[in-house]
């Protein structure tokens, strides 16, 4: 029925979440035997909430996310960066799940038969049932495609179980949408935290200041010694955190096919070609040679590239065979199995576009007579140069005004109609809307379309080759015999060292290894200092050291060293700055006078307030806000030690405002804006008191 293409389709999205798996297989015998392997806690992938999620448990749900994924896609073999994307998907799942669903039971949330039945076949179905059965002669949901396929279901098992995923997400998109609608209905705003909305919006305070910046302190004089930075941190260390974090320097040894590889392929590829010749089943011969599928479909000019456009778009004969040739990484044998005519010409043209400078007639005039000059210029310089150097197309410039193939009606009428009239050759100028183009056109005009049989052959090293680069590491890794030695070695054999910092557990890639999954799991296993043994990946073997390893909480205080340098060159800046003014203080009584000793000046603010506490010139200061609201008019403030410098002040009154007697569209703003940031601070709040560890670096 026709609404089962369109469920396959979407089912992956439908409502917010790729298919929740349904409750894991009964564990097998071999992972029920009590063995101490599968029993420890090594054989734990994570924990959620105090759950503990086990290996077995969480590769027996990959599997059955896998299945699904491969069903819907209708593949046979996925890569690994859409396995690693599954895990992820999954993971996230398994936190939805438990996290969620401790909280759906303390509040007594759940998602009823009859709930289920309305949101599917109610009178106003969900949006996503709706998208699948809609009448695609009418674009309009047809309630009979949906009756007609609920009625039907068993017969197509695969799209039940589809569908019975679907239903079970409606259920959790519900369940969780009412959960966060208790959490938005308990927000309330009192008319005090209305007022005080109000005021922080509306009521400004003037003030004049005298203030030394930070950055006029020269950091010579300020300079932390290590007992200071030890005792800020120490003192401090709370705000100091780290997630799981690895830093490794490594190299790595790529295999690239060696000339004997080349040659050796080659001769390979001389008896393909002889039996590709002669066979007449072009296609399963190159389904069973070749690197790359039969393509079964009829080509254009310009599809294939030059090597078969020279030969067999001018006059090849069925059974004409090209090759070994090489292409993009591949050396190919080309075999023309038919070819037709199409009911649209291609034509193959090179063009230098001259823009007018303007929009009066005398500009097109102008662009249309450079277009002629370089016309001209052709009889003594290369089109193609001429092109590049001259062309307002930059697109085409670069390639010497080559536009490659393009079919009728690919390009405006003006030069449609040129190229139409045109042999292989010449050259004419035209005017269109973009400006004026001299032409040349570049090869027949053709409606033609070919089939082609390609057996296209990767260029891979052999196992001697993998053996030499193989060795290469061996040598390398049997030199070092601790970690200090590892980068004496790479210098003694001249090779290129790669640093990967603060590389987390999840990630999949080091700079300039992709696919990297298998060293940063060797990361996470081992212990500072460790050198790895060699690691293969793809066409590479590696091998690295762990210079350091950071685990989630508070940061070493090597790690945040710098960080904290800053922070008590601040402390002292602020204080050495704090004493100046101090000083000046106590020998004057007015701003004016203060800014005179200090050779500055007074600055005056008249709109200073709670909602934007900025000082032009220097930045954030809300400490500094917060003491002038709360300040004496016409008063002399001692020194504050803002953010961005040390400030002396005068505060010289408020704005007078009064809030409005109807406070109820700012406490309705003010919910409104509460409850828009409900929902992620709410998640937010549930993961971190859930105290998430993911290990799954330990096994993938």
């Amino acid at each position: 029925m026709a609404a089962i293409g369109t469920i396959r389709k979407y089912s992956a999205v439908a409502v917010g979440f790729i298919f929740v798996a349904i409750l894991a297989f009964i564990v097998t015998d071999a992972f029920q035997s009590g063995s101490s392997l599968f029993g420890s806690n090594k054989m734990i992938v994570g924990e959620i909430a105090g759950e503990k999620i086990s290996y077995q448990d969480f590769q027996t749900r990959y599997d059955i996310e896998l299945d699904k994924y491969m069903k819907r896609s209708q593949k046979t073999s996925v890569d690994e960066s859409t396995r690693e994307q599954l895990r992820e998907e999954l993971w996230q799942k398994l936190q939805d799940e438990i996290i969620y669903e401790n909280e759906y039971s303390a509040c007594g949330i759940a998602f009823s038969a009859e709930e289920l039945t309305y949101q599917v076949s109610g009178p106003d179905p969900h949006s996503a049932v709706k998208s699948f059965f809609t009448d695609p002669k009418t674009q309009q949901f047809s309630r009979e495609q949906l009756v007609g396929f609920l009625k039907n279901m068993d017969e197509y098992p695969e799209y039940k179980e589809i569908w019975l995923d679907f239903e079970n997400e409606l259920g959790k998109e519900a369940k969780k949408q009412k959960f966060f609608n208790l959490i938005k209905s308990g927000f309330y705003t009192t008319s005090l935290e209305a007022k005080e909305v109000y005021y922080n919006k509306n009521k400004f305070a003037s003030f004049e200041y005298v203030s030394i910046p930070l950055r006029d302190v020269a950091d010579s004089l300020v300079t932390p010694t290590e007992s200071e930075m030890k005792k800020y941190y120490s003192k401090h260390k709370k705000k100091y955190k780290t997630d799981d974090l690895r830093n490794l320097d490594f190299v790595f040894f790529e295999v690239f096919p060696s000339k004997n590889d080349t040659l050796l392929l080659l001769e390979q590829l001389k008896i393909t070609k002889n039996e590709f010749k002669i066979t007449d089943r072009d296609s399963l011969f190159v389904e069973a040679n070749s690197d790359e599928r039969f393509d079964t479909l009829y080509h254009n000019p310009g599809f294939f590239g030059s090597a078969i456009d020279n030969v067999f778009f001018a006059g090849g004969k069925s059974d004409s065979i090209i090759g070994p040739y090489f292409d993009k990484g591949y050396y190919k044998i080309a075999k023309l199995v038919d070819k037709k005519s199409d009911t649209v010409y291609y034509y193959r043209a090179s063009h230098i576009l001259i823009k007018p400078k303007g929009p009066t007639n005398k500009d097109t005039l102008d662009a249309m007579n450079r277009a002629r000059e370089l016309m001209a210029e052709t009889r003594t310089t290369d089109f193609a140069e001429l092109a590049m150097r001259n062309s307002d197309d930059k697109g085409s410039g670069i390639r010497g005004g080559d536009l490659e193939w393009f079919k009728d009606g690919a390009m405006v009428k003006p030069f449609m109609d040129a190229v139409k009239k045109m042999k292989k050759g010449q050259m004419v100028v035209v005017k269109s809307e973009f400006g004026a183009h001299l032409i040349k056109l570049t090869g027949e005009q053709s409606n033609t379309i070919i089939k082609v049989a390609v057996v296209a052959k990767r260029i891979e090293p052999s196992p001697e080759t993998f053996q030499t680069s193989y060795a290469q590491a061996v040598k390398f890794r049997s030199k070092i015999k601790k970690a200090e030695d590892f980068d004496n070695v790479v210098r003694e054999m001249e090779l290129n060292k790669m640093n990967a910092p603060e590389v987390r557990p999840i990630e999949n890639d080091l700079p300039g290894l992709p696919g990297a999954r298998a060293v940063i799991s060797w990361a996470y296993r081992e212990k500072k200092g460790t050198v790895s043994d060699i690691i293969s990946i793809d066409n590479k073997y590696v091998v690295a050291v762990l210079l350091q390893a950071y685990d989630k909480g508070v940061a070493p205080y090597e790690k945040v060293v710098e960080q904290v340098k800053g922070e008590v060159s601040k402390e002292k800046k602020q204080e050495y700055l704090y004493k100046k003014l101090n000083e000046a203080l106590k020998e004057n009584n007015s701003l004016e006078k203060i800014a005179k000793a200090l050779n500055t000046t007074v600055e005056k603010v008249s709109n200073a307030s709670f909602e934007m506490p900025f000082i032009t010139g220097l930045g954030e200061e809300k400490l500094l806000m917060g003491y002038i609201f709360g300040s004496e008019k016409d008063k002399l403030s001692k020194p504050i030690k803002g953010e961005n410098a040390v400030f002396v002040y005068v505060f010289k009154g408020n704005s007078e405002v009064e809030a409005p007697k109807d406070l109820t569209d700012i406490k309705k703003e003010r919910i409104s804006n509460l409850q828009s940031m409900s929902q992620y601070m709410a998640m937010e709040a549930m993961k971190e008191i859930s105290n998430i560890q993911d290990w799954r670096y330990k096994f993938f």
